[in-house]
């Protein structure tokens, strides 16, 4: 027992310093000229009629309209299948990564500095819920109040409960001082992916193992950082939902799930140890896919109880699909690859249905006029479907 906590020890040391190299990083690299990192998070997005061609990360479906979100705050909406553009309202310039809405109107959007905001009006106006400042402050509530817990707990315990509640309690220290070390950094780490209900209950995930809930909307938040077992602080990529099951992705194949509304969570057993791009649920939530690097993704059936490894069917990284209204998958690669997916049983059946000339292809909707539209590196494309 001793050598494996002094090996967490060691991991959580290299964590540590990764955590601090990746700050400095993310600084640098959402800093711009004359303003701070900080600044960002008080600036509006600067409204550009090159919006359309910047880096986009994420797009979704707003009922009919179509939203796209990327770097420098940009946001913009379409109304017509994606053939024109305008340019919507942002209250910040730091790089926004992925967007739903869950009617016509009300959409949540995330990015750097853990920013969350939130539309009522299908996305041309945005309002901040939540920055970095604030997480910094909800997950030290929490994990002062989860080691002040545990000391109760040690002092109460008897003699032969001591030795692993004092681990426990080492461990719990170990990610006080983590969110202590955030907290003197500032507003810096990036949220990377949200789910939301029409009921306003929510999910966002981050770096280093970040995850908050709401249940009113993103008035209010509380971290459940600590109901994942997570030590060494790999971050979550990714969230979707299929059935009753809430599945998140992250780095070196870590999958977990959720069947209480986030309220208790396992990890999965994965076929792969590649980090997950994207987490694409059909629309009947009986088929998720989980996309990763040089082709391969990996497939459920039983809402994540159950995996397996597809065939590699591309040398580029899988980014993002969407499920069709046939019951199939389109998915998208960074090469501008389209690929149909079936799932029948054991069977699937993979199709290449386009080729872009549009390298860096992130993500993509389906629209109601046969096409489907990529957000990418490169902006935005529309592509006949097929």
């Amino acid at each position: 027992m001793e050598y494996f906590h002094h090996k967490i020890k060691i991991c959580r040391l290299e964590n540590s310093l990764v955590r601090l190299v990746i700050s400095v990083m993310f600084f640098f690299a959402s800093t711009v000229p004359v303003y701070s990192q900080t600044d960002l998070l008080k600036l509006p997005a600067k409204k550009s009629k090159f919006a359309t061609v910047s880096h986009f990360f994420d797009i979704a479906k707003a009922g009919s309209r179509i939203v796209a979100v990327g770097e420098r705050g940009h946001i913009v909406y379409s109304d017509d299948h994606g053939v024109n553009w305008t340019q919507a309202d942002v209250p910040v310039r730091v790089s926004l990564t992925a967007v739903q809405f869950t009617t016509a109107k009300k959409g949540w959007v995330v990015g750097h500095d853990a920013v969350v905001l939130h539309s009522e009006d299908g996305g041309e106006t945005w309002t901040k819920q939540l920055d970095g400042f604030q997480v910094n402050q909800i997950e030290l509530a929490l994990y002062q109040q989860r080691v002040k817990a545990k000391l109760y707990e040690l002092a109460q315990a008897e003699e032969t409960q001591k030795k692993d509640l004092s681990y426990e309690l080492e461990d719990l220290q170990f990610k006080l001082e983590d969110v202590q070390f955030d907290n003197e950094q500032g507003a810096w780490k990036p949220l990377l992916d949200l789910w939301f209900n029409t009921n306003g209950q929510g999910y966002v995930v981050g770096v280093f193992g970040t995850i908050l809930k709401t249940n009113d909307g993103g008035k209010t938040w509380q971290s459940i950082s600590d109901r994942i077992s997570n030590p060494d602080g790999y971050h979550y990529k990714n969230i979707t939902r299929a059935g009753n099951a809430l599945i998140v992705g992250g780095e070196i194949g870590n999958l977990y799930r959720s069947l209480d509304d986030g309220q208790t969570w396992e990890q999965l057993s994965s076929p792969i140890e590649a980090s997950f791009f994207g987490m694409i649920a059909d629309q009947s939530g009986d088929l998720v896919i989980g996309t990763s690097f040089k082709g391969i993704f990996v497939y459920s059936t039983d809402y994540g109880s159950n995996w397996t490894s597809g065939k590699a069917i591309t040398m580029a990284t899988i980014a993002d699909g969407v499920g069709l209204v046939d019951g199939s998958l389109v998915i998208v690669s960074y090469a501008g690859e389209v690929f149909k997916i079936a799932v029948d049983g054991a069977a699937v059946d993979v199709q290449k249905i386009h080729q872009a000339k549009f390298p860096g292809m992130i993500s993509v909707v389906a629209t109601e006029d046969g096409h489907l539209v990529a957000a990418g590196l490169k902006g935005l494309l529309r592509i006949q479907l097929r």
